[in-house]
């Protein structure tokens, strides 16, 4: 088969475009999520981030009342403060990929809306879960 032929969708339509960011450790935020993670629903590893004046990291499983928090610093924020949840497990395997110690995260505020991770160079998309109300 010639894969040259081939048209591939323009998934740069999809991509956000964002222009305020927020910039964290690296390890702070990957020893944070490990830190809540087993707290999470087992199902969707759910971990929903509270980004205000800090980034705190909530877990919980209903079905078994597990619940917990950690706070860590970031190093800068430009967007509003907005609390958004991840799947953990993703997240880690995305920040991972990373080799740089700082890394940044585009987003404009939405919780439905999904975030950049990049280290300036290298770039991962990852979409939200919905919130737990």
């Amino acid at each position: 088969m010639n894969w040259s032929n081939i048209d591939y969708p323009n998934y740069e339509q999809v991509i956000p475009s964002y222009k305020d960011a927020m910039q964290f450790d690296k390890k702070s935020l990957i020893a944070g999520i490990k830190e809540v993670l087993p707290y999470s629903n087992k199902s969707t590893s759910q971990v929903i981030f509270h980004l205000n004046g800090a980034i705190q990291m909530m877990a919980q499983d209903v079905d078994f009342r597990f619940e917990t928090e950690k706070t860590i610093k970031y190093i800068s924020k430009d967007f509003i403060d907005t609390d958004i949840a991840f799947n953990g497990k993703f997240l880690i395997e995305c920040l991972s990929t990373f080799k740089a110690s700082e890394l940044s995260m585009y987003h404009n505020g939405s919780p439905f809306e999904g975030a950049i991770f990049t280290d300036g160079i290298d770039n991962c998309l990852l979409m939200p879960l919905m919130l737990n109300r």
